[in-house]
C-alpha cells in the first residue's frame, strides 16, 4: 500500500515485523496555522455586534484564544 501520508516499514522476519504501513507525524504534513492577535480582535468584535448571545460568544473567543483550546474543547466546556 502506497500512500503520501504513509511509509511502509521494512519487514524483517528474524523480529517478527511484518510490512507495516506508518503513518507520517502531521509535523511533516502541514505547517501549525495559528490566527494573530488582529484576527481575534476581529472576531470578537463580530460576536459582538447585532446577536443576542454576543458577550457569551465573544467570551468564548477570548477564552479559546488565551488557553489554545480546541474546537471540541470549547464545546465540551460548562
Amino acid at each position: 500500500m502506497t500512500n503520501a501520508h504513509c511509509e511502509v516499514v521494512a519487514p524483517n522476519p528474524a523480529l517478527g515485523i511484518v510490512a507495516t504501513p506508518r503513518r507520517k507525524p502531521n509535523l511533516e504534513l502541514r505547517s501549525r496555522e495559528y490566527l494573530t492577535s488582529t484576527e481575534v480582535e476581529r472576531l470578537r468584535k463580530v460576536a459582538r455586534t447585532g446577536n443576542r448571545y454576543g458577550h457569551r460568544d465573544e467570551a468564548m473567543i477570548l477564552i479559546a484564544y488565551r488557553h489554545g483550546l480546541r474546537a471540541s474543547e470549547l464545546v465540551n466546556l460548562r
